[in-house]
């Protein structure tokens, strides 16, 4: 039996006997949702930290590189939320690689990221107008 495997680009063909490429298909697209998965969570974890340091720096006035970073790490979030029409990039391609099926697309639990704007949105804008606000000796 000859199977035909997409791989984005092109095609791969191949020789598969009594289902074996379906058996293939599905666990390449169990271990792409893993990835999928992996990642996000990790970005999750990295920009919830991001927003904290960006907060932590607003409430302190402390400064220094890490900050930048974090500012960084939410600007670049930022840009990408919003040109991505408030919805998360990555939510997508997790429910590509799960065939429809309804999934989490971090390894949180769905009842905690699906607060996710509702709580970082207004933690960010306090932490950017406390930032501001020190800037510009509003705040000492």
């Amino acid at each position: 039996m000859e199977t035909t495997v997409g791989t984005g680009g092109g095609r791969l063909r191949g020789r598969s006997s009594h289902g074996a490429g379906k058996l293939g298909d599905v666990r390449s697209a169990a271990a792409k949702l893993t990835l999928v998965r992996g990642a996000h969570t990790v970005i999750y974890v990295v920009m919830a930290s991001a927003s904290f340091v960006a907060l932590y720096a607003g409430v302190t006035g402390r400064t220094g590189t890490w900050l930048w970073a974090a500012l960084a790490l939410v600007g670049i979030e930022t840009v990408i939320f919003v040109g991505n029409g408030f919805a998360c990039p990555f939510t997508a391609v997790a429910a590509a690689a799960s065939a429809g099926a309804p999934v989490s697309d971090t390894f949180f639990p769905e009842r905690i990221t699906r607060h996710t704007l509702r709580f970082f949105g207004p933690l960010i804008a306090i932490a950017i107008a406390l930032l501001i606000s020190r800037w510009a000796g509003l705040l000492t």
